[in-house]
């Protein structure tokens, strides 16, 4: 009698489910929220980054990823903005460019406000981005942007690129630390 050889197959709709969403996490199309069950914060699947000179009283190089996401708040105080992030690999150090506006900024060039203005009742000007320099003051102090240019020379949907000089200080007193922070970026849309 001949042998005959017995295979067995999985299910195919459990294969191909599987399979398909193998493959959307491998291609980032999940964000990190869905992959991780809801919890987690959503990840970009592909980073961009940025590359940073620091002088003044503080000297560094910096590099590591660059993000940007609207940000929505409701209730009674509504307010949209759109904010873009550099971090240090080790997430010591952190930039945050923001506006009051959400969405790409298109292609040109933005002023940086000065940061320790009061703008009373007055929203800031929309056109315009304030920045925050976190984990460079030896004295665990926000460096504060006062004026420079952050400068987008291409966009997308999920991705913008450009240059940035910002003058910023410590402190609004008259001797404060000063720092200069001179690069480039291409950030990536994450949300």
């Amino acid at each position: 009698m001949p042998t005959r050889l017995c295979v067995r197959r999985a299910p195919a709709r459990a294969v191909t489910g599987a399979v398909a969403i193998a493959l959307a996490v491998a291609l980032g199309l999940l964000s990190g929220r869905e992959a991780a069950g809801g919890d987690a914060p959503a990840l970009a699947p592909l980073a961009g980054t940025f590359t940073a000179t620091v002088t003044g009283a503080v000297r560094r190089t910096l590099t590591g990823p660059a993000t940007f996401y609207d940000v929505i708040v409701s209730g009674d105080n509504v307010a949209s903005a759109l904010d873009v992030r550099f971090h240090t690999r080790d997430e010591r150090v952190r930039i945050a460019f923001n506006r009051e506006r959400p969405g790409v900024p298109a292609v040109g060039a933005y002023p940086i406000l000065d940061g320790h203005h009061d703008f009373g009742d007055r929203r800031p000007p929309t056109h315009q981005f304030w920045v925050t320099i976190d984990g460079l003051a030896a004295n665990g102090n926000s460096f504060i942007g006062r004026g420079g240019t952050l400068r987008v020379t291409s966009t997308s949907r999920g991705q913008m690129s450009g240059t940035f000089t910002v003058r910023a200080t410590e402190t609004d007193e008259p001797g404060s630390a000063a720092i200069t922070v001179q690069g480039t970026f291409t950030a990536t849309r994450i949300q």
